[in-house]
């Protein structure tokens, strides 16, 4: 009544309206949706087009995880920076920084935390220049509220490659790399860095160092030399020690790693060329230091394949070991063991190829891992990434 007797006008004001917007909306829906966003692994740190390879990985006393590696390019040729990304204990990972700029090819980052939550970063910067093969170690830190400090150059003039990090419980920190000879450099808690001194002389030396420090600050360092794996320990300023031959093999023995228990006892583990298992068949062998010199080499089953990155853990009175396979379609792999007794190899799946794996222990006894990953290997969209993962294998 209210409308035929007020308003007829009005109602038909009324249903214009509302026909005008159905067309409105109808029209809407034909319009091209939005293209949908890359979906990716959640795994997957990186999420980029450009090749993301030798990722570094670092837990800080508050359990915040640091990664770095390097980005930039489309094949092992461009030139490459250095990306890097934390996560807080329990929190999301931040954006990616870029902490090197592109006139200098940066390579083989390494990265440690000290006691008091700053963050270390070595790694290799290659001179661009045509002709001249010119490399050197420079050095960055990151502070608790998230500020690098200016870039330094820690190595002498030359060609200088592989660089090492670690850190003792005073927070000194320890650096190495290869020269022809190899050399170290620590810098003592709020100090200056030293000056670099030989330790390993040219003639000894060898390729792939891995180095670690015990409670006391004293420096372990492992390389490959002449196909087997070589042991030499010193301090800040105490003399070096002579090498070992560690491996003893009749085969050609690589990728070595050192590792400190958690009663500071010293762990070498390297991949053996097993000849007697077919080509291109390995498996992992390691070493305890004790008192009266070595233990003989004993393999470690379960690890036959082409293993290289490896990371040992000593904790809880259990071994624990990660390695990737190294080669193209296969995973990352995990044993725990107590003694000379291993369990079972346990599988972290992935979607393409895994290789150079890093890991590190936090305080509550979690892995947390990182590592190349190849996808779409053999299309246009062929791509390297970094993958993340964390586990507590004990549990």
């Amino acid at each position: 009544m209210y409308i035929e007797t007020y308003g007829r006008g009005m109602l038909r004001g009324v249903v214009g309206v509302i026909f005008l917007a159905g067309v409105i909306l109808s029209s809407s829906c034909h319009k091209a949706l939005p293209l949908p966003e890359p979906q990716y692994d959640p795994r997957n740190i990186s999420r980029n087009d450009t090749y993301s390879v030798g990722p570094s990985i670092a837990v800080g006393p508050d359990g915040t995880v640091y990664v770095v590696w390097m980005d930039g390019g489309h094949n092992e040729y461009d030139p490459s920076r250095l990306y890097f990304r934390y996560k807080p204990s329990g929190g999301e990972w931040s954006e990616v920084e870029i902490l090197t700029d592109t006139t200098r090819d940066a390579w083989a980052p390494h990265i440690a935390v000290d006691p008091s939550n700053n963050l270390h970063l070595v790694w290799e910067s290659d001179d661009p220049t045509p002709g001249v093969l010119h490399s050197e170690i420079r050095y960055r830190m990151r502070s608790p509220s998230g500020e690098w400090s200016d870039v330094e150059v820690l190595s002498n003039p030359g060609s200088s490659v592989q660089p090492r990090i670690a850190i003792d419980p005073s927070g000194t920190v320890h650096v190495i790399w290869n020269s022809g000879a190899i050399w170290y450099v620590y810098k003592s808690p709020n100090g200056d860095w030293g000056v670099p001194r030989e330790v390993v002389p040219f003639a000894y030396a060898g390729d792939n160092p891995s180095l670690a420090v015990d409670s006391e600050g004293i420096c372990h360092l492992v390389y490959e030399c002449s196909d087997e794996i070589c042991y030499v320990e010193g301090s800040t300023t105490g003399e070096w020690s002579e090498r070992v031959n560690v491996s003893q093999s009749r085969y050609i023995s690589w990728y070595g790693s050192v590792a400190i228990g958690e009663d500071q006892t010293v762990y070498v583990l390297w991949t053996d060329e097993d000849w007697g298992a077919g080509p291109q068949t390995s498996i992992i062998y390691y070493s305890i230091k004790t008192e009266n010199g070595w233990t003989e080499p004993d393999s470690i089953p379960g690890t036959r394949g082409m293993p290289r990155a490896k990371r040992f853990f000593d904790y809880a009175g259990k071994h624990v070991l990660v390695w990737a396979d190294g080669r193209y379609g296969e995973d990352i792999h995990y044993l725990v063991g107590n003694g000379r007794i291993w369990g079972n190899p346990q599988v972290i799946d992935t979607p393409g190829g895994s290789i150079a794996v890093d890991a590190v222990k936090d305080k509550e006894g979690n892995i947390h891992m990182v590592w190349s990953e190849l996808l779409n290997l053999g299309t246009s969209d062929e791509n390297w990434e970094v993958f993340y993962e964390e586990i507590n294998p004990l549990k």
